[in-house]
């Protein structure tokens, strides 16, 4: 299940404010991360710093695309641009 799995990855809950439409894909990205393979397989660490913020894997804080752009410096656009492309990198389809 996603909390057993979030709670092997030292999470100790869901990240706040992650839309339920969002689990499905959060558990995806969470066995990803917990194998490596987002390390792996995103070698720019600027984008992998962008799904690992977005996610909240490292801080437990689901963000914004709004957030994220505005951290980084670009748009909320740019920001839903560098993830889709990771989330291809990584085979999770939108």
């Amino acid at each position: 299940s996603v909390r057993s799995l979030i709670h092997s990855l030292g999470i100790e809950k869901l990240p706040e404010n992650l839309p339920q439409r969002y689990y499905a894909k959060f558990e995806k990205i969470c066995r990803l991360h917990k194998s490596g393979a987002i390390d792996q397989s995103i070698t720019d660490g600027r984008t992998r710093a962008i799904v690992k913020e977005r996610w909240g894997l490292e801080s437990g804080v689901f963000q914004t695309l709004e957030e994220i752009g505005g951290k980084h410096g670009f748009t909320r656009e740019n920001a839903r641009l560098i993830e889709a492309q990771a989330l291809l990198i990584l085979g999770i389809h939108e």
